[in-house]
């Protein structure tokens, strides 16, 4: 389960496997991505998919997730990459 407190908000975002919040995490740590941001960018194939989209520099493939635009899926492939 993952947390997110907010001054408004108390949210829980649960996740069968480890690894997939662990990239969920590592997605929040991107400028200017947010819970459900990162929840959209896990929505667009299964966890593996995602980091080799990140991996392989996959904009189109990031920008077709929800509420993704070029500019932040641009940052989520420079800040992720490695």
């Amino acid at each position: 389960i993952y947390e997110h407190i907010r001054e408004d908000q108390h949210d829980l975002y649960g996740f069968i496997q480890a690894s997939t919040r662990s990239l969920y995490g590592q997605l929040l740590g991107v400028k200017n991505v947010g819970p459900k941001v990162a929840l959209a960018v896990l929505d667009i194939g299964n966890e593996g998919q995602v980091r080799a989209a990140i991996a392989g520099g996959e904009i189109k493939l990031l920008q077709s997730a929800k509420g993704v635009g070029k500019r932040a899926a641009e940052q989520i492939v420079v800040e992720l990459r490695d």
